[in-house]
């Protein structure tokens, strides 16, 4: 980026925002847990409600978002072979200075993810879970808890649809913020995370164990791109 005239760093961001978004990452992995987070920000993550009381970022410009990605506006965000264009003479790589990062990094320009195996294989695992009687059970549990309490749900995943007609510096309405406490104190009194815990590492011992080779294998290939990202770091 530095080339092109662009600084090539990103603001740092703070301490806090990192461990707030940490925090959530953990607490809504098996539906909303966090009864005092769920006070605070209902649905909505953490971090977006931090982020919309902050003053916004200055919007990065056209050209700033041409050199690092390769696509203009309007543009079919699509793979390119060849050079997009230039600026002030001097041609961007394809994919711009991402692609050009991602050809060192990972031996392909492309911006689709190379390493699928694993995360493909959480994701089995994942919505297996989810059809588990043991899990299931504890769905309506929850389901019934929630009833209890005055709001009709059908399922720990269900989408919040009722929510998102109020623009989101609005929210976390009142109602919002009483549902998510009441999901997340249903969530813990029938115990669905322990119950949806221990089907997943079930499942997910399951699918290591007979992909354990195509794993490894790709695993030795994130190690030798991880050891030329630290090779081009050093570099640079």
């Amino acid at each position: 980026m530095s080339e092109f005239g662009f600084a090539a760093t990103t603001p740092v961001r703070s301490l806090e925002d990192v461990l707030v978004e940490e925090r959530e990452s953990r607490n809504r992995l098996f539906g909303v847990v966090d009864v005092e987070q769920a006070r605070v920000s209902g649905y909505l993550p953490a971090s977006v409600v931090r982020a919309n009381a902050a003053d916004p970022d200055p919007p990065q410009s056209e050209a700033f978002s041409f050199v690092l990605t390769g696509v203009r506006d309007r543009d079919s965000p699509e793979d390119q072979t060849e050079s997009p264009g230039e600026v002030d003479g001097k041609a961007i790589p394809p994919n711009g200075c991402l692609g050009q990062a991602r050809e060192q990094v990972y031996g392909t320009n492309s911006s689709m993810m190379p390493f699928v195996l694993a995360p493909n294989l959480r994701k089995e695992a994942w919505f297996a879970a989810q059809q588990d009687p043991r899990v299931r059970g504890a769905d309506e549990e929850w389901k019934q808890c929630m009833a209890a309490r005055g709001f009709s749900r059908n399922s720990v995943w269900d989408d919040n649809d009722q929510f998102l007609d109020t623009p989101e510096p609005e929210r976390p309405t009142e109602l919002e913020r009483q549902m998510a406490v009441a999901d997340a104190e249903c969530n813990n009194s029938v115990g669905y995370v322990q119950a949806y815990y221990k089907v997943l590492v079930e499942l997910e011992n399951v699918v290591i164990e007979k992909n354990q080779l195509a794993l490894t294998e790709e695993r030795q290939a994130i190690e030798a791109s991880l050891t030329r990202a630290n090779e081009l770091a050093k570099d640079n």
